[in-house]
């Protein structure tokens, strides 16, 4: 089956106009892109529609009208092999040639700044503060309003830290699915198109290493977590190609790559609004965050490794809710899988560290010694929990997690929290 990706975008009133805006709330400062970065972007979006909408299941190629045929043949067979290693789906596209020109609004600078790609998370605002006392440039893609909100309210509470933002608005109906290991094309390719239009070859990306060496190893070591790819260091590696090769060669520089999120935190929880970020998987800023899924267990163990207990989540991860159900029981395994391994991580078990070396692929300058830390944090964050609530009505996971925590050599966990301190 074939789809014309402009006509889908059309029909989602998205052909014409994708907002940019260097300023929201002022329709004069939308941003007109270079013509061929503002069609990669365009391109990129859709193919994100494309997969997320169970509809064009069937459909196998792919018609991308541009201005710019040449330079999106260069990428076709490169982008069309990433393409399959994030979905495990075979496409072929075909680009056809358009006459008309788009309209081109000259950059107001050209400059040296940096730009960083912002979520709003913990990890963005981190290196964010890494960043402080040089201007930077901001790029946040606007995926719902809570999310934005969010931002906005970041930004009233940290406008020092920052010269400028820009955001992309992808709030639509076509995109109102799940989870995508497509969302990440968006993401990266319009944080390049800003930096190219100002004549900038690189990014910054803030994401800490840990958490990208753990993506890596989700389908190995955590076979029943869901393994995303949006920060997995091989998806930006191939991705990096692509872009090389449509204009010029560029960097994403992963600035925290050997780090964990306790280090992170260790060193700017005190400089960041770090209550007003929401790092929940489930909820995306909705309500508060769940607790117990990924992302949520490995924010809350990174804080409480540091001594920071929030409170604002729906479920404590280690003991007993009134109500149970299969998302929750799946949530506690993939969790008490987590847990699992990195006690064998720190128990030196070669099956774990053969695990880490096999599937971080070279990314990282020592990933056992980053995986490692990681383990430690998290135990760190257990003592430092069960130490704090005493809990009494602990469920499976807050069982395995003190019987867990009682096989590890205390002093392993003395030493991180004392190099943590020391940051």
């Amino acid at each position: 089956m074939q789809l014309n990706l402009n006509s889908m975008l059309r029909f989602f009133n998205l052909e014409k106009r994708i907002p940019i805006f260097a300023q929201l709330n002022n329709p004069s400062n939308q941003l007109l892109l270079r013509p061929d970065l503002y069609e990669l972007t365009k391109f990129m979006l859709s193919i994100h529609i494309f997969n997320m909408n169970k509809e064009y299941e069937k459909v196998n190629h792919l018609v991308f009208e541009t201005y710019y045929k040449n330079k999106f043949d260069d990428i076709k067979p490169d982008f069309e092999s990433l393409f399959t290693y994030l979905t495990n789906r075979s496409i072929n596209i075909e680009f056809i040639k358009k006459v008309e020109r788009s309209p081109y609004q000259r950059p107001l600078f050209f400059d040296e700044q940096n730009y960083l790609l912002y979520s709003g998370g913990l990890d963005s605002l981190c290196g964010l503060s890494e960043l402080t006392g040089q201007p930077n440039n901001l790029i946040h893609v606007i995926t719902n309003n809570q999310i934005l909100g969010m931002v906005r309210r970041i930004g009233l509470n940290y406008k020092s830290r920052q010269s400028s933002i820009f955001y992309l608005d992808t709030r639509t109906s076509a995109l109102s699915g799940g989870p995508s290991n497509t969302r990440g094309l968006v993401f990266f390719t319009f944080a390049y198109s800003i930096a190219k239009h100002f004549e900038n070859n690189q990014i910054h990306f803030a994401e800490n290493g840990s958490q990208m060496l753990d993506v890596m190893l989700s389908p190995f070591a955590f076979p029943n977590k869901p393994a995303l790819k949006n920060t997995n260091p091989i998806f930006i590696s191939k991705l990096v190609k692509i872009l090389d090769r449509f204009d010029s060669p560029f960097r994403i520089n992963l600035m925290n790559k050997n780090s964990t999120k306790s280090e992170m935190l260790s060193k700017y929880a005190n400089t960041i609004p770090f209550e007003l970020t929401n790092s929940c998987f489930t909820t995306r800023g909705k309500s508060s965050m769940c607790g117990i899924c990924y992302n949520c267990f490995i924010r809350n163990l990174s804080m409480s490794s540091i001594k920071i207990f929030e409170q604002d989540y729906t479920y404590d991860p280690f003991t007993n809710i009134v109500k149970k159900t299969r998302t929750y029981n799946k949530r506690q395994r993939i969790l008490y899988q987590i847990i699992r391994f990195y006690y064998k991580v720190l128990s030196k078990e070669s099956s774990a560290l053969e695990e880490i070396t096999l599937s971080s692929k070279g990314y990282f300058d020592d990933p056992i010694s980053l995986s490692t830390k990681f383990a430690s944090d998290l135990f760190l964050g257990i003592r430092n929990y069960f130490e704090t609530y005493e809990p009494t009505n602990l469920n499976a996971l807050g069982n395995k997690a003190n019987e867990l925590l009682s096989f590890v050599d205390p002093e392993i966990i003395d030493d991180r929290e004392f190099a943590l301190s020391q940051i």
